[in-house]
């Protein structure tokens, strides 16, 4: 193999669900709300075209209706977005430990980076994540892994993220 071979390697497996792309163009285009006529101008491609970047890309995915592939698509970039809250919520957690005196065997902060880390990595490999997006698992790990003062903001955020709504201050 070769550093070019290597490379294609790499991008292609970087690329969600496999699909080209092209492909994941124009599903982002219908993520939009665009037609395929529109898709295929924006993009400068005949609808044929279009009709056949969509066709392979359900063909790739097993589904069986443009729906069905954009919801595969929208929920594999909103799984994105937790695994990339996740990460972040744990590298400020490293911080915090960092900046405490607390031995490691007896480190809230280190517990909760471990729950972190490991629900980001159920995420991010697409498995369904209980602990994570069940409620009550979530408490429990809560209950067991954190600082008592920083519970209640916690379970407040676990309420938003359960009932839909946005943390304050996030757009």
């Amino acid at each position: 193999m070769n550093a070019i071979t290597a490379s294609k390697d790499f991008e292609k497996s970087a690329r969600p669900l496999g699909l080209t792309k092209r492909e994941l163009e124009c599903i982002e285009h219908l993520l939009d709300g665009r037609t395929v006529s529109q898709m295929a101008g924006d993009l400068g491609l005949s609808q044929h075209t279009a009709y056949e970047h969509i066709s392979k890309a359900k063909a790739k995915t097993g589904d069986t209706t443009i729906y069905h592939l954009c919801a595969r698509v929208a929920a594999h970039n909103e799984r994105q977005k937790v695994a990339e809250y996740l990460d972040a919520a744990s590298e400020a957690t490293r911080e915090a430990y960092r900046s405490s005196n607390e031995a490691p065997e007896e480190s809230a902060y280190l517990r909760l980076c471990a729950v972190l880390d490991s629900l980001s990595r159920s995420v991010k490999s697409g498995l369904s994540a209980d602990s994570f997006f069940n409620p009550i698992a979530s408490l429990v790990l809560i209950d067991k892994h954190m600082p008592c003062e920083n519970q209640a903001k916690e379970r407040a955020a676990l309420g938003e993220l359960r009932n839909g709504d946005r943390p304050v201050g996030e757009a």
